[in-house]
């Protein structure tokens, strides 16, 4: 195997080190890296039913083949099975393989994977080791870094979460030439808000070359991912937490979640869901006066141009009556993890790369935008603005 380096890596002494290894064709090399790992014996690869049928069964060949006692868990690669059942699920299936705590779970596969998998590695004999191989752009871009992993409990996204970082996360660009077309945009989504809230320069980039990034399979995603991947590193090398730079991740997921929830984990991706929040808590900062209104209108432009929807699209509005989508996308706010007693904390940008945290968006403007949601007004028209 030719040698491989770390492109980045998160650094602090008191919560995480890992490194993050970007290689083409690293995907079935991970078995010299678990052995790098030391004593590990049992080794569970967590993976949905589509990457299991593109890679799992060589993967899982040259694990044994590496002596390693391999189980593997494949489930729907649905959002809804980002569930406590679910988790219960691989629990058992730990427990009757005789894992032990040098156990790896190796996670291979987009976001829910990553969640689901690391959530079980945080609990199991009060946490075991994992390694992140994400296979989409959204989570090798920003998921598989960050040590974030959550279940969802009903309508509450997210809401059982922990702090477990991996062992290593190992990215193989390779990997998103499997990726449907739709799925590809939904990671532009997340690389946008990162950009748009903390990094003017790429923003300036992705609105320079976007036709180019709006096609999947270009030349400029990967050098994009790596950007991505080392700012990001950096970010949570000193925020480990979630206490600073590190919410600001969260941008644009206050209504992103909240829509996504509205109908039930499906019809949307989770990057589409995110696109439109973004442009929702922009136009609030705009309604509030925190945000120059320019970044609307670029921040618009980029996402569409991307083939990103920035409201709901009209087929799902039509499920519901106005006021009743309304309402239960407002449910859905109530249920946010970031509440607190003055209110549910907003992430809205100042200025192209600089955002606040804030309480101060009044429940006037707040209504409006879920009145401009449920029944589609574009946020850039006068009506919007």
């Amino acid at each position: 195997m030719s040698s491989i380096v770390p492109v980045a890596g998160v650094r602090n002494e008191t919560h995480a080190s890992y490194d993050v290894y970007v290689k083409r064709g690293c995907l079935l090399e991970v078995g010299q890296k678990l052995r790098d790992l030391g004593d590990v014996k049992h080794v569970l690869l967590v993976t949905d039913d589509n990457v299991y049928k593109l890679y799992g069964a060589e993967l899982e060949q040259r694990l044994k083949e590496a002596n390693f006692k391999v189980a593997k868990f494949i489930f729907e690669p649905r959002r809804k099975k980002k569930s406590l059942k679910t988790a219960a699920e691989i629990f058992r299936l730990l427990f009757r393989n005789g894992a032990d705590r040098n156990t790896v779970v190796l996670n291979v596969g987009g976001g829910t994977v990553g969640d689901l998998g690391g959530f079980v590695a945080a609990l199991y004999l009060r946490g075991v080791r994992y390694i992140h191989v994400p296979t989409t752009l959204m989570a090798q871009a920003d998921s598989g870094v960050g040590g974030k992993v959550n279940v969802n409990f009903g309508p509450h996204l997210n809401s059982l979460s922990v702090f477990h970082h991996p062992a290593a996360v190992w990215i193989d660009p390779d990997l998103l030439s499997t990726l449907p077309a739709r799925e590809y945009s939904s990671g532009l989504a997340e690389i946008v808000k990162y950009a748009s809230i903390l990094d003017p320069d790429l923003f300036e980039t992705l609105e320079r070359h976007r036709d180019r990034l709006a096609v999947p399979a270009n030349d400029l995603i990967n050098e994009i991912v790596l950007h991505c991947i080392e700012r990001k590193c950096a970010i949570v090398s000193q925020d480990p937490k979630e206490e600073g730079l590190f919410r600001f991740f969260n941008y644009g997921h206050e209504i992103g979640h909240a829509v996504e929830v509205t109908y039930d984990y499906e019809h949307l991706l989770h990057g589409e869901a995110v696109s439109i929040g973004m442009v929702a808590s922009t136009w609030m900062g705009v309604q509030a006066g925190l945000t120059d209104p320019e970044l609307l209108n670029h921040q618009s432009a980029l996402l569409r141009g991307l083939g990103l929807p920035i409201v709901i699209p009209l087929s799902l509005r039509e499920r519901y009556d106005v006021t009743i989508l309304e309402k239960r996308i407002k449910q859905m706010l109530g249920k946010d993890k970031k509440r607190t007693p003055k209110g549910l904390v907003w992430i809205v940008p100042e200025r192209l790369g600089s955002g606040i945290c804030t309480t101060h968006i009044s429940s006037g403007v707040v209504g409006r935008c879920l009145r401009m949601l449920a029944v589609g007004i574009d946020w850039c028209t006068r009506g919007g603005l």
